[in-house]
């Protein structure tokens, strides 16, 4: 039977699987490529699909990464109280003072020994030396688990160096050009670029996780 750290090492290595399947697909936007600028029109609707299946894998990437924390959290809970509350998950709080609160001591820390708390303090938002990664990961997961597909920023953008030439096509009375070796791009919604992101969320998630497992003792 698995213990919590290797359920933990499966769900990192299964947000790398996401990672990996998000670089062959996600291209980060060049602003020197917008098709717009060419006099090009392009359909609101255009990737619909694919940007649909890349939103959904960012969301189970931040899935991953927020249940390895969760999981952490419940087997130190289980070493130093015998027991799992039914609330104990990763804290993320912004301020010291929620941090402190009943809801996350009696809840989410719920029979982790006082010694400990200090090291899921450190990775706070307020504490944090990376401070918005914590943030960004509470923040994805979250919106994944309670509000729909993961916002990103959709650009079209023409090839760098055109591969099909254009055709011509007529739409009643109307000529046009088309060409269909324009590709899309994403970002997150703050112009944050995707792939360098979730690469640092997952680095970052490893380091912490690495830093538990001196207290943390396989079951």
């Amino acid at each position: 039977m698995l213990n919590k750290l290797q359920e933990i090492e499966l769900l990192l290595d299964r947000a790398h699987e996401h990672l990996e399947w998000l670089q062959k697909y996600v291209v980060h936007p060049d602003p020197n490529l917008v098709p717009e600028r060419a006099g090009y029109h392009i359909l609101p609707e255009s990737f619909d699909p694919i940007t649909g299946q890349i939103r959904i894998v960012m969301g189970e990437f931040a899935s991953c990464l927020r249940n390895a924390l969760n999981y952490l959290t419940c087997a130190l809970a289980e070493q130093d109280s015998g027991s799992i509350g039914k609330r104990v998950q990763f804290p993320i709080e912004d301020t010291p003072d929620d941090f402190t609160t009943k809801r996350v001591r009696q809840g989410h820390l719920k029979g982790i020994r006082d010694e400990h708390l200090a090291l899921f303090e450190r990775f706070q938002p307020y504490r944090a030396t990376d401070k918005d990664w914590i943030g960004l990961l509470r923040d994805l997961s979250n919106w994944y688990r309670h509000n729909g597909l993961i916002r990103v920023e959709k650009v079209f953008q023409g090839p760098k160096d055109p591969t099909l030439p254009a055709e011509i096509e007529w739409h009643g009375p109307l000529k046009m050009e088309v060409r269909r070796d324009f590709t899309f791009a994403v970002s997150l919604p703050d112009g944050r670029p995707v792939i360098e992101t979730l690469e640092e969320l997952l680095l970052l998630v490893r380091g912490a996780i690495k830093e538990f497992e001196a207290v943390v003792i396989p079951d």
